[in-house]
């Protein structure tokens, strides 16, 4: 094999590492984290008390809210860096069209569905098929994105 075709693969390292990442998020219990979550959630509420948003809403609920959304949305983009990952990889490597596409959220979505088995087995940390949607969700719009950006090409 020529040392370029060799080279082209080691792209694949980047959705590798992004795994493990992903992999090493999930591992953290519950509490550890909840309270890198509410890191974000302390920073928004001191910006918001500085600037006086939201005056009429309890911080207790707010920060259940704000709390939520940011753990979501650490989910929601966690794949979406996973799927372009592999959208990059497949592109590297000569795979194009809708298979690349196909292919991207395939894998997001299996890889998704392995972490939350993954979390069944971490102390307070539930595996559900709705976190799988959630996390999912961004590799989705990514996939029609690009879907919609390879139809206004042609």
């Amino acid at each position: 094999m020529k040392k370029e075709c060799k080279k082209k693969y080691l792209i694949w390292l980047f959705p590798v590492a992004v795994a493990v990442m992903i992999f090493s998020f999930s591992s953290q219990h519950a509490e550890q984290s909840s309270h890198l979550s509410n890191i974000f959630v302390q920073m928004f509420l001191q910006i918001r008390e500085n600037l006086g948003w939201f005056p009429t809403v309890a911080d207790t609920d707010l920060v259940h809210v704000f709390s939520t959304l940011v753990r979501k949305g650490a989910h929601v983009t966690e794949y979406i860096i996973l799927c372009t990952s592999f959208l990059t990889a497949f592109w590297v490597s000569g795979i194009r069209g809708k298979w690349r596409n196909i292919a991207s959220f395939a894998l997001t979505f299996c890889y998704a569905c392995t972490d939350e088995f993954h979390q069944l087995f971490v102390p307070g940390r539930a595996g559900r098929f709705t976190d799988v949607l959630i996390d999912s969700s961004g590799a989705l719009v990514l996939s029609l994105i690009v879907v919609l950006v390879m139809h206004s090409r042609k």
